[in-house]
Protein backbone atom coordinates (compact mmCIF):
# COMPACT_ATOMS: atom_id res chain seq x y z
CA UNK A 1 0.00 0.00 0.00
CA UNK A 2 1.37 3.35 -0.70
CA UNK A 3 1.17 4.88 2.68
CA UNK A 4 3.11 1.67 4.00
CA UNK A 5 5.73 3.02 1.18
CA UNK A 6 5.47 6.46 2.26
CA UNK A 7 6.23 5.08 6.34
CA UNK A 8 9.34 3.12 5.47
CA UNK A 9 10.53 6.07 3.49
CA UNK A 10 10.52 8.54 5.72
CA UNK A 11 12.51 6.17 8.43
CA UNK A 12 14.69 5.03 5.89
CA UNK A 13 15.58 8.40 4.79
CA UNK A 14 15.93 9.89 8.32
CA UNK A 15 18.48 6.71 9.16
CA UNK A 16 20.72 8.13 6.29
CA UNK A 17 20.11 11.86 6.02
CA UNK A 18 23.20 12.50 9.18
CA UNK A 19 25.34 9.91 8.01
CA UNK A 20 25.02 11.97 4.34
CA UNK A 21 25.42 15.23 5.53
CA UNK A 22 28.12 14.00 8.23
CA UNK A 23 30.04 12.89 4.94
CA UNK A 24 33.60 14.35 4.13
CA UNK A 25 32.63 14.31 0.76
CA UNK A 26 29.49 16.48 1.28
CA UNK A 27 29.50 19.52 -0.95
CA UNK A 28 29.79 23.11 0.24
CA UNK A 29 28.40 25.15 -2.79
CA UNK A 30 27.23 22.74 -5.30
CA UNK A 31 23.54 21.46 -5.03
CA UNK A 32 22.94 18.05 -3.87
CA UNK A 33 20.49 15.80 -1.93
CA UNK A 34 20.14 16.16 1.74
CA UNK A 35 20.15 12.07 1.43
CA UNK A 36 19.71 9.46 -1.24
CA UNK A 37 20.58 9.65 -4.81
CA UNK A 38 20.58 13.17 -7.65
CA UNK A 39 20.05 10.88 -10.43
CA UNK A 40 19.63 13.93 -13.28
CA UNK A 41 18.17 17.03 -13.99
CA UNK A 42 14.60 16.86 -14.74
CA UNK A 43 13.15 20.47 -15.78
CA UNK A 44 15.36 24.01 -15.61
CA UNK A 45 13.04 27.25 -16.59
CA UNK A 46 12.92 30.37 -15.90
CA UNK A 47 9.60 31.89 -14.87
CA UNK A 48 8.51 35.55 -13.88
CA UNK A 49 10.94 36.46 -12.03
CA UNK A 50 12.36 32.81 -10.42
CA UNK A 51 14.44 29.91 -11.64
CA UNK A 52 12.52 26.24 -11.17
CA UNK A 53 15.17 23.44 -11.01
CA UNK A 54 13.92 19.52 -11.13
CA UNK A 55 15.96 16.78 -10.98
CA UNK A 56 15.00 13.08 -10.08
CA UNK A 57 15.25 11.84 -6.61
CA UNK A 58 16.07 8.49 -5.36
CA UNK A 59 16.09 8.09 -1.72
CA UNK A 60 17.78 5.43 0.13
CA UNK A 61 14.22 3.19 0.15
CA UNK A 62 14.18 3.14 -3.71
CA UNK A 63 11.31 5.43 -4.55
CA UNK A 64 11.60 8.06 -7.20
CA UNK A 65 10.35 11.85 -6.92
CA UNK A 66 10.47 15.08 -8.56
CA UNK A 67 12.49 16.98 -6.51
CA UNK A 68 11.67 21.18 -7.14
CA UNK A 69 13.80 24.40 -6.19
CA UNK A 70 13.42 27.41 -6.86
CA UNK A 71 15.99 30.42 -6.88
CA UNK A 72 15.91 34.71 -8.08
CA UNK A 73 19.38 34.31 -8.83
CA UNK A 74 21.22 30.67 -9.33
CA UNK A 75 22.60 31.42 -6.04
CA UNK A 76 20.54 31.03 -3.51
CA UNK A 77 17.73 28.49 -3.73
CA UNK A 78 14.53 27.87 -1.60
CA UNK A 79 13.42 23.79 -1.28
CA UNK A 80 9.92 23.03 -1.92
CA UNK A 81 10.76 19.39 -1.54
CA UNK A 82 9.41 15.82 -3.51
CA UNK A 83 6.50 17.10 -5.93
CA UNK A 84 5.84 13.81 -8.08
CA UNK A 85 6.42 10.34 -7.58
CA UNK A 86 7.57 8.71 -10.28
CA UNK A 87 8.06 5.15 -11.61
CA UNK A 88 10.11 3.95 -14.15
CA UNK A 89 8.02 5.00 -16.97
CA UNK A 90 8.43 8.10 -16.29
CA UNK A 91 11.93 8.76 -17.60
CA UNK A 92 13.04 11.54 -19.68
CA UNK A 93 15.03 10.94 -23.15
CA UNK A 94 18.12 13.16 -22.25
CA UNK A 95 20.44 13.51 -24.77
CA UNK A 96 23.46 12.88 -22.85
CA UNK A 97 26.15 12.76 -25.88
CA UNK A 98 26.51 16.56 -26.34
CA UNK A 99 30.13 17.47 -25.44
CA UNK A 100 29.31 20.12 -23.37
CA UNK A 101 32.24 19.11 -20.96
CA UNK A 102 35.81 17.66 -21.54
CA UNK A 103 36.36 16.21 -18.44
CA UNK A 104 34.89 12.42 -16.23
CA UNK A 105 31.70 13.02 -15.30
CA UNK A 106 29.66 15.27 -16.88
CA UNK A 107 26.12 14.59 -17.87
CA UNK A 108 22.48 15.35 -19.17
CA UNK A 109 23.12 19.18 -19.40
CA UNK A 110 19.87 21.44 -18.98
CA UNK A 111 19.56 25.05 -20.84
CA UNK A 112 17.44 27.89 -19.96
CA UNK A 113 17.33 31.94 -20.68
CA UNK A 114 17.16 34.40 -17.59
CA UNK A 115 16.30 37.93 -17.66
CA UNK A 116 18.02 39.27 -20.45
CA UNK A 117 17.93 36.18 -22.62
CA UNK A 118 20.85 34.83 -21.78
CA UNK A 119 21.66 30.95 -22.26
CA UNK A 120 22.43 29.14 -19.19
CA UNK A 121 23.57 25.68 -18.68
CA UNK A 122 23.43 23.38 -14.83
CA UNK A 123 24.61 20.27 -15.45
CA UNK A 124 24.96 16.93 -13.11
CA UNK A 125 28.31 15.41 -11.97
CA UNK A 126 27.71 12.08 -11.39
CA UNK A 127 30.30 9.97 -10.24
CA UNK A 128 30.20 7.84 -6.81
CA UNK A 129 32.40 5.80 -5.14
CA UNK A 130 31.58 2.71 -2.63
CA UNK A 131 31.23 4.97 0.44
CA UNK A 132 29.55 7.97 -1.24
CA UNK A 133 26.57 8.10 -3.63
CA UNK A 134 25.42 11.24 -3.67
CA UNK A 135 25.49 13.04 -7.26
CA UNK A 136 25.32 16.63 -7.26
CA UNK A 137 25.03 19.38 -9.54
CA UNK A 138 27.71 21.59 -11.67
CA UNK A 139 27.82 25.11 -10.65
CA UNK A 140 25.61 27.57 -13.61
CA UNK A 141 27.21 28.54 -16.35
CA UNK A 142 26.95 31.21 -18.97
CA UNK A 143 27.31 30.26 -22.45
CA UNK A 144 27.77 32.22 -25.49
CA UNK A 145 28.55 31.54 -29.17
CA UNK A 146 31.96 33.14 -29.95
CA UNK A 147 34.49 32.53 -33.51
CA UNK A 148 32.23 29.68 -34.40
CA UNK A 149 32.76 28.29 -30.98
CA UNK A 150 30.98 26.87 -28.00
CA UNK A 151 32.06 29.08 -24.68
CA UNK A 152 31.42 28.10 -21.06
CA UNK A 153 32.16 30.76 -18.18
CA UNK A 154 31.09 30.43 -14.86
CA UNK A 155 27.80 32.31 -14.23
CA UNK A 156 28.85 35.65 -12.79
CA UNK A 157 26.57 35.88 -9.99
CA UNK A 158 28.38 33.02 -8.53
CA UNK A 159 31.25 35.75 -7.47
CA UNK A 160 28.55 36.27 -4.26
CA UNK A 161 30.11 33.52 -2.59
CA UNK A 162 33.96 34.38 -2.51
CA UNK A 163 35.54 34.95 0.62
CA UNK A 164 38.32 37.72 0.93
CA UNK A 165 41.21 37.24 -1.83
CA UNK A 166 44.43 35.76 -1.29
CA UNK A 167 46.90 35.77 -3.78
CA UNK A 168 50.39 34.32 -4.27
CA UNK A 169 52.75 35.01 -7.25
CA UNK A 170 56.13 33.20 -8.47
CA UNK A 171 58.19 31.45 -10.97
CA UNK A 172 57.36 27.05 -10.67
CA UNK A 173 60.40 25.22 -10.99
CA UNK A 174 61.82 21.77 -11.87
CA UNK A 175 61.36 20.63 -8.07
CA UNK A 176 58.37 20.75 -6.58
CA UNK A 177 57.12 24.27 -4.40
CA UNK A 178 54.58 24.01 -2.19
CA UNK A 179 52.69 27.18 -1.33
CA UNK A 180 52.11 27.12 2.10
CA UNK A 181 50.28 28.33 3.69
CA UNK A 182 48.35 29.04 0.68
CA UNK A 183 46.16 25.95 0.52
CA UNK A 184 42.00 24.80 1.56
CA UNK A 185 39.53 22.25 0.24
CA UNK A 186 36.64 24.42 -0.92
CA UNK A 187 37.65 27.69 -3.12
CA UNK A 188 37.44 29.42 -6.46
CA UNK A 189 41.06 30.10 -7.52
CA UNK A 190 42.43 32.00 -10.58
CA UNK A 191 45.82 30.96 -11.89
CA UNK A 192 47.30 33.54 -14.62
CA UNK A 193 49.99 32.04 -16.80
CA UNK A 194 52.25 35.64 -17.32
CA UNK A 195 55.39 34.45 -18.48
CA UNK A 196 56.18 30.44 -19.88
CA UNK A 197 59.64 28.91 -20.59
CA UNK A 198 58.60 25.46 -19.19
CA UNK A 199 58.57 22.74 -21.39
CA UNK A 200 55.31 21.31 -19.09
CA UNK A 201 54.35 22.81 -15.96
CA UNK A 202 52.08 21.32 -13.16
CA UNK A 203 49.73 22.65 -10.87
CA UNK A 204 48.62 20.15 -8.51
CA UNK A 205 45.50 20.69 -6.28
CA UNK A 206 44.33 18.89 -2.97
CA UNK A 207 47.81 17.54 -2.42
CA UNK A 208 48.73 15.65 0.71
CA UNK A 209 51.32 13.08 1.24
CA UNK A 210 49.72 10.17 -0.85
CA UNK A 211 47.26 12.68 -2.53
CA UNK A 212 47.27 15.24 -5.56
CA UNK A 213 44.93 15.89 -8.15
CA UNK A 214 47.27 17.04 -10.93
CA UNK A 215 46.83 19.83 -14.08
CA UNK A 216 49.36 19.27 -16.50
CA UNK A 217 50.00 21.75 -19.44
CA UNK A 218 52.18 21.08 -22.18
CA UNK A 219 53.57 23.67 -24.16
CA UNK A 220 54.61 22.79 -27.16
CA UNK A 221 51.58 20.80 -27.89
CA UNK A 222 48.81 23.10 -26.05
CA UNK A 223 47.80 19.92 -24.68
CA UNK A 224 46.24 20.39 -20.89
CA UNK A 225 45.35 17.31 -18.87
CA UNK A 226 43.49 16.63 -16.07
CA UNK A 227 45.07 13.32 -13.72
CA UNK A 228 42.82 12.37 -10.71
CA UNK A 229 44.85 9.07 -10.95
CA UNK A 230 45.78 9.86 -6.71
CA UNK A 231 43.06 12.10 -6.18
CA UNK A 232 41.59 10.00 -3.28
CA UNK A 233 39.25 7.06 -3.69
CA UNK A 234 38.78 5.74 -7.11
CA UNK A 235 35.30 4.57 -8.50
CA UNK A 236 34.82 1.04 -8.76
CA UNK A 237 33.36 1.30 -12.00
CA UNK A 238 36.29 2.20 -14.35
CA UNK A 239 39.94 2.91 -14.43
CA UNK A 240 39.58 6.44 -16.34
CA UNK A 241 41.96 8.22 -14.98
CA UNK A 242 43.11 11.45 -17.27
CA UNK A 243 41.76 13.37 -19.79
CA UNK A 244 43.56 15.89 -22.03
CA UNK A 245 41.95 18.52 -24.61
CA UNK A 246 44.24 20.21 -27.25
CA UNK A 247 43.83 24.25 -27.21
CA UNK A 248 43.56 26.90 -29.56
CA UNK A 249 45.88 29.16 -27.80
CA UNK A 250 48.56 28.82 -25.73
CA UNK A 251 46.84 28.31 -22.12
CA UNK A 252 46.67 31.95 -20.62
CA UNK A 253 44.29 31.48 -18.03
CA UNK A 254 42.92 28.31 -15.36
CA UNK A 255 39.74 29.07 -13.68
CA UNK A 256 38.66 26.10 -11.53
CA UNK A 257 35.81 25.49 -8.36
CA UNK A 258 37.03 23.06 -5.84
CA UNK A 259 34.63 21.50 -3.47
CA UNK A 260 34.72 18.68 -1.06
CA UNK A 261 34.70 15.91 -3.50
CA UNK A 262 34.68 17.90 -7.00
CA UNK A 263 36.47 19.67 -9.38
CA UNK A 264 35.16 22.46 -12.44
CA UNK A 265 37.86 23.62 -14.48
CA UNK A 266 37.51 26.65 -17.08
CA UNK A 267 40.36 27.03 -19.59
CA UNK A 268 40.91 30.26 -21.24
CA UNK A 269 37.68 32.18 -20.53
CA UNK A 270 35.72 28.85 -21.33
CA UNK A 271 37.38 27.50 -24.57
CA UNK A 272 37.52 24.32 -22.98
CA UNK A 273 35.77 23.00 -19.48
CA UNK A 274 36.34 20.04 -17.75
CA UNK A 275 34.65 18.31 -14.50
CA UNK A 276 35.63 15.60 -12.44
CA UNK A 277 34.57 14.40 -8.91
CA UNK A 278 37.21 13.17 -6.47
CA UNK A 279 37.37 11.79 -3.33
CA UNK A 280 40.53 12.81 -1.31
CA UNK A 281 41.19 12.67 2.53
CA UNK A 282 41.14 15.36 5.26
CA UNK A 283 44.60 16.32 4.69
CA UNK A 284 44.55 17.11 1.17
CA UNK A 285 43.97 20.36 1.13
CA UNK A 286 47.58 21.53 -0.12
CA UNK A 287 48.61 23.11 -3.38
CA UNK A 288 51.90 22.38 -5.29
CA UNK A 289 53.74 23.53 -8.47
CA UNK A 290 56.46 21.90 -10.24
CA UNK A 291 57.81 22.14 -14.11
CA UNK A 292 59.54 19.37 -16.30
CA UNK A 293 62.11 21.79 -17.24
CA UNK A 294 62.28 25.41 -17.59
CA UNK A 295 60.60 27.67 -15.53
CA UNK A 296 56.67 29.52 -15.64
CA UNK A 297 55.47 32.49 -13.65
CA UNK A 298 52.57 32.09 -12.33
CA UNK A 299 49.67 34.30 -10.44
CA UNK A 300 47.22 32.70 -8.17
CA UNK A 301 44.23 34.46 -6.90
CA UNK A 302 42.36 32.27 -4.43
CA UNK A 303 38.56 33.12 -2.84
CA UNK A 304 37.90 30.11 -0.19
CA UNK A 305 33.98 29.55 -0.19
CA UNK A 306 32.14 29.02 3.07
CA UNK A 307 29.30 26.26 3.04
CA UNK A 308 25.73 27.32 1.11
CA UNK A 309 22.87 25.89 2.33
CA UNK A 310 20.93 23.45 -0.51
Amino acid sequence: MEWMREKRYITENENVRQETTDSRWRQHFHIQPSAGMLNRPAGFVYLDGLYHLFYEWLPMSGLKYRYHLTSPDLIHFVTHGPVIILDDSDDDDFNVNQRWDDGFDFYAPQITYGAEGEPILIGCIRQSNVEYTAHCFTIPRLLSFEEEKVIQRPYPLVKKWRGKPETAEGYAMKHDIRLHPYEGDCYEMVIDILENESTEFYIELRVSKREATRLIYNHASRQFTLDRFDSGILSPYGNDFTRSVTLDNHLKRIHAFVDQSSIEIFLNDGEKVMTSRIFPSDSATGIRTSTESGQVYLKFTKYDIEKQES
